[in-house]
């Protein structure tokens, strides 16, 4: 326990510094900011897309608002990559704010999910190939 919280602690403070550096190049800080925007935009886009076929007036506020509250509850460290957090998150908002049936808001989460991961397996070659390389793997 008290190792782990050094490590945490070490990790902070090197993370604060980092976003210090950032800072002091504001050139930098901004691209920064303008592609963790883009990168949200696109990710609300992709959510609207996928919600056509359920509803087809999706509006892409929603689908914005809705990627915002899925990916900071994610962070929490409740499951692993936020399964099961995602879905039920999906599932709650989206029949209490936006009016989906259940069925409709839970075979959107689980949508999303198996999307998340297609689009994640091309990595795998690379993460299987760089675990067989590292000291602590072997």
């Amino acid at each position: 326990w008290p190792e782990a919280t050094a490590r945490a602690w070490t990790r902070g403070r090197r993370l604060l510094a980092e976003l210090g550096g950032l800072l002091r190049r504001p050139g930098l800080a901004a691209a920064a900011a303008a592609l963790s925007l883009a990168m949200l935009g696109l990710g609300a886009a992709a959510l609207m897309v996928l919600a056509r076929p359920l509803v087809p007036d999706f509006p892409y506020a929603t689908a914005w608002g809705l990627l915002v509250v899925v990916l900071a509850a994610q962070i929490a460290p409740l499951s692993i990559n936020g399964l099961g957090v995602q879905e039920a998150l999906f599932t709650l908002c989206l029949t209490q704010a936006a009016g989906w049936t259940a069925e409709d808001a839970v075979a959107y989460g689980l949508l999303v999910r198996l999307l998340t991961i297609l689009t994640s397996l091309p990595g795998l070659p690379v993460t299987l190939r760089l675990l067989r390389r590292s000291p602590a793997a072997g």
